[in-house]
């Protein structure tokens, strides 16, 4: 709307999760988007992190010198490079405590990993967006994993299930170029390890 540019799955897929994390307090409210104009609405917990410091090892990351730090988190492995040069202790997703901007982090089998790809100067203000399609879907950290179990194991079936008999109609074509019918197509799954695991 009013020209705002916006992601395109042309690309490649945008990180399906928004999160608004306070400065201060312990929870933060998310928001899910499935590729079928869905949103999960949930609050969840933001964990306080024990890091291990690795003085000794320092990387590069935009001109910013950063120092390194490990730790683990829901199941997984991270290693993190952090800079006190912007003494801002958050980082990407639920990370955040050290005494510097996480620039990159990664888990230890590389599934999940962000890297600053640049900074920019602006006025302008970063305001909260509202879905005006009504499809927002309040829920707890449960119904969310359960959901995203459902969703990546039978994409298909989950849009035709959400859809809901209104008439609408699915075609799937195959990798051959033929058009699927919908129970051969419920059946195709997406591999899906979710980020946190336990």
């Amino acid at each position: 709307r009013r020209g705002a540019d916006s992601y395109s799955n042309v690309s490649g897929n945008p990180w399906p999760l928004e999160i608004i994390r306070p400065i201060r307090g312990t929870t933060a409210d998310l928001k899910y988007r499935l590729s079928i104009l869905t949103f999960l609405d949930y609050s969840d917990s933001v964990p306080v992190i024990k890091w291990e410091f690795l003085p000794d090892e320092i990387e590069s990351i935009l001109d910013y010198e950063c120092s390194k730090a490990s730790c683990e988190f829901a199941g997984r492995k991270y290693t993190a490079w952090f800079t006190s040069d912007i003494p801002l202790p958050f980082g990407p997703y639920k990370f955040g405590g050290l005494p510097g901007l996480i620039l990159k982090i990664e888990d230890s089998e590389h599934q999940y990993v962000w890297e600053a790809i640049g900074f920019e100067n602006t006025n302008v203000p970063i305001m909260k967006y509202t879905y005006q399609d009504g499809n927002d879907k309040r829920c707890s950290v449960s119904d969310i994993e359960k959901t995203l179990a459902r969703y990546f194991n039978s994409p298909i079936g989950f849009l035709i299930a959400s859809m809901g008999g209104d008439g609408n109609r699915i075609h799937v074509v195959g990798k051959d170029g033929k058009r699927m019918n919908n129970a051969d197509a419920a059946k195709q799954s997406i591999p899906y390890k979710p980020l946190e695991i336990k």
